[in-house]
C-alpha cells in the first residue's frame, strides 16, 4: 500500500522514499484499511484508475497548473458518479443502491479530509474549495471533525503554554531562593568576620584598662606615702619643739 502512495507526481514508477514525501504521505492514515474506502485493499480496478493519479497529484509538494486540472477532472469524474451512484466504481455493490450511496458519501468525505491534511499550496487549496462547491452536504460531518481537531490543537497549545509558563516560575523561584540563600550567606559571614574582628580587639581594650588601673593605684601609693612622709617630719619637727620648749 504504501509504496502505490508515495511515488512522485508525473514520474510513474519511481519511488520518493524522501522524509518529507513520506511525511506528507502519512499526515491522513485510516485507522483500519478495511474501514477506508480511498485505502481500501479491495478497490475495483476502475476506482484504482480514478484515485491513485489523484493521490499522487495530491501528495506533491507542487502542484503545476496543469496537475491541478487534472485533479479538478478527477475530482469531477468522482461527482459525477457519485451523483448518478453509479455501480462501475463499485461493482461489489450493484444490487445494494443504499450501500453504494453510502460509499460514495464516505470516499467523497475521505479525498475531501485527504486534501487538507495536504493544503500548503493555494493550488491544493483550490483544490479543496472546489470539493466544497461541488457537493458539500457529506462534507458538513468532515468539517466538524476538522473543527474539533483545531479546539484540540488549541487546548494543547494553551496546556503546553501554560506548562512552559509555570516551568518559568518555578526556574524564577528557584533562582530567587538561591538568591537569598547566598545573601543570607554573605551576611551570616560578613557577621562572622566582625565577630572576629570584636574578639581580636577586646583583649587590647581590657589591657590598656588594667594599665590605667595600675598607674591609678601607684600614683595613689605614692601620695599615701609623700602624705606619711609629710606628717612624719611634721611630728619630728613637733617633737624637736616640745624638747627644745623643756629645756
Amino acid at each position: 500500500m504504501l509504496p502505490s502512495l508515495v511515488r512522485h507526481a508525473g514520474t510513474p514508477g519511481v519511488d520518493a522514499l524522501s522524509p518529507q514525501h513520506m511525511e506528507r504521505s502519512t499526515r491522513y492514515w485510516p485507522w483500519m484499511l478495511a474501514e477506508s474506502v480511498l485505502f481500501g485493499p479491495d478497490q475495483h480496478e476502475e476506482l484504482k484508475r480514478l484515485l491513485d493519479p489523484l493521490k499522487r497529484a495530491v501528495l506533491s509538494g507542487t502542484l503545476s497548473q496543469q496537475a491541478t486540472d487534472i485533479a479538478q477532472e478527477l475530482i469531477t469524474r468522482l461527482f459525477q458518479h457519485s451523483q448518478n451512484n453509479e455501480s462501475k466504481l463499485f461493482p461489489h455493490l450493484r444490487t445494494a443502491q443504499a450501500a453504494r450511496r453510502d460509499a460514495f458519501r464516505k470516499l467523497w468525505t475521505e479525498v475531501y479530509v485527504f486534501l487538507t491534511k495536504c493544503d500548503t499550496t493555494p493550488s491544493h487549496h483550490s483544490l479543496v474549495s472546489f470539493m466544497e462547491s461541488l457537493w458539500p452536504e457529506p462534507l458538513s460531518k468532515a468539517e466538524r471533525e476538522r473543527e474539533k481537531e483545531r479546539e484540540r490543537e488549541k487546548e494543547q497549545q494553551l496546556r503546553e503554554k501554560e506548562q512552559q509558563q509555570r516551568q518559568e516560575q518555578e526556574q524564577q523561584q528557584r533562582q530567587e531562593q538561591e538568591q537569598r540563600q547566598e545573601q543570607q550567606q554573605r551576611e551570616s559571614a560578613a557577621a562572622a568576620a566582625a565577630a572576629a574582628a570584636a574578639s581580636t580587639a577586646t583583649p587590647a581594650k581590657k589591657h590598656s584598662k588594667k594599665e590605667k588601673d595600675k598607674e591609678k593605684h601607684e600614683h595613689k601609693h605614692k601620695h599615701k606615702h609623700k602624705e606619711k612622709a609629710k606628717e612624719k617630719e611634721a611630728a619630728a619637727v613637733a617633737a624637736a619643739a616640745a624638747a627644745a620648749a623643756a629645756a
